[in-house]
């Protein structure tokens, strides 16, 4: 398989109406929603659904719930329906919870009153500051660090809270401060945007949450293990710290942008957004980075992720033949060798033999039968002697789409 990470979106992609697709169709979807609602003590699809509950569903403390008992959802209808595991995982602020319930970091059962103590530490911290935050674009994310840093020496508090995008940000201040920190990054060539939030979230100004919620964890058990999750406050995998990376994270910046170079760096080359809407979508190909990226929220999405990332066992089957059509069609560039039979026919039968063997029921077809007969195809070409430019044209024509990661 290609390397793949899932993303989960945070506070901000909830809707009224999500979820409904999936809840009638797939049980353990529903599963998960009820035994979310059991721990919150509330019907939380029941407030999904319903327009009148609109404002509750925005509620900080009932949309942490919600995404995470969301993006969960759908992350275990994409292990019942598609067995596919992500190699890393990222989440968007709130979304970090539900990266590490998939990770198996947290349980779910102890991560939905987590996030509703961590909701209400955020909003007892934020009732006793006049702060908020404003979205930048436009400007370099370097400059607008610089600006941060040029207003805090005259007195004024502004830090990045989220890097989006190379020149797409956030950041958290005070409400009054607002004009002269937008006058001055337009100055600099920026467009500011005042957010409609409650507090200066992802920065310094909510160190009181950060006290508040350390002596939380100080109650909670992680499961020690090497963790496939992406950590905001320092876009690199998370340590065994896994209680200093939840409270460090709310005073400190999401590194999204960042956090993309490291699935980049480290091969990966899908991306599936787990959770309502697509803003984690959206961000991925604003990036302009070589990554495929998905959206997974409804039937037709799933549909498509099986139709694009899932290999039945008679594509690797017409992968193998293909690879006995290749060494068949491809010039013989050493006409003079005496061993033929050896170098050339024999690691043709072996394809042969590979192929016969699935055919005939013996064996089911696998990416690592395709990886067998890929040794022996490379085996004939090489000798053959065919040069490396044609040989590497052969098989990236053989393995396109699903198969590029084997070429």
């Amino acid at each position: 398989m290609n390397k793949i990470s899932f993303v989960f979106p945070g506070v901000g992609s909830q809707f009224t109406g999500m979820g409904k697709e999936l809840y009638n169709e797939f049980p353990v979807f529903k599963e998960t929603i009820e035994e979310a609602s059991d721990l919150a003590g509330t019907d939380i699809f029941k407030v999904w659904q319903d327009a009148d509950q609109k404002q509750r569903l925005n509620e900080l403390n009932f949309a942490q719930i919600s995404l995470l008992t969301i993006s969960y959802a759908s992350y275990r209808v994409l292990q019942a329906e598609l067995g596919i595991e992500p190699d890393m995982m990222i989440g968007h602020s709130l979304g970090e919870y539900s990266a590490l319930c998939c990770d198996g970091i947290m349980s779910f059962s102890e991560a939905i009153p987590l996030v509703q103590k961590r909701g209400e530490c955020i909003i007892s911290a934020a009732e006793q500051l006049k702060g908020t935050m404003l979205w930048v674009i436009n400007v370099d994310t370097q400059i607008v660090e610089q600006v941060c840093d040029q207003l805090r020496q005259g007195g004024i508090e502004v830090y990045p809270s989220a890097y989006d995008t190379s020149t797409q940000c956030s950041i958290s201040c005070f409400k009054d401060d607002i004009f002269t920190i937008a006058k001055a990054l337009e100055d600099k060539g920026a467009l500011v945007y005042p957010l409609n939030l409650s507090g200066p979230f992802h920065s310094p100004l909510m160190q009181q949450a950060a006290m508040d919620f350390e002596k939380v964890l100080d109650g909670c058990t992680f499961q020690p293990q090497t963790s496939r999750v992406i950590a905001n406050e320092t876009a690199k995998l998370y340590s065994s710290d896994v209680k200093g990376h939840l409270t460090r994270q709310l005073v400190s910046p999401v590194k999204w942008f960042q956090s993309l170079d490291l699935l980049e760096a480290s091969g990966v080359s899908t991306i599936v957004e787990v959770g309502p809407k697509e803003v984690l979508t959206y961000l991925t190909q604003k990036s302009e980075k070589p990554f495929k990226a998905y959206t997974f929220n409804t039937i037709q999405h799933l549909n498509t992720l099986k139709n694009d990332l899932v290999v039945a066992e008679d594509e690797y089957l017409m992968k193998i033949s293909a690879c006995k059509g290749v060494a068949v069609a491809t010039r013989n560039y050493y006409t003079k060798n005496s061993n033929y039979q050896q170098d050339v026919v024999a690691p043709y039968r072996e394809i042969a033999k590979i192929e016969e063997s699935i055919r005939e029921g013996r064996e089911v077809a696998s990416e690592q039968h395709l990886k067998q007969a890929l040794v022996h195809l490379n085996t004939i070409l090489n000798n053959k002697r065919v040069p490396a430019d044609i040989q590497q044209a052969s098989l990236t024509h053989l393995l396109s789409d699903k198969f590029k990661h084997l070429v």
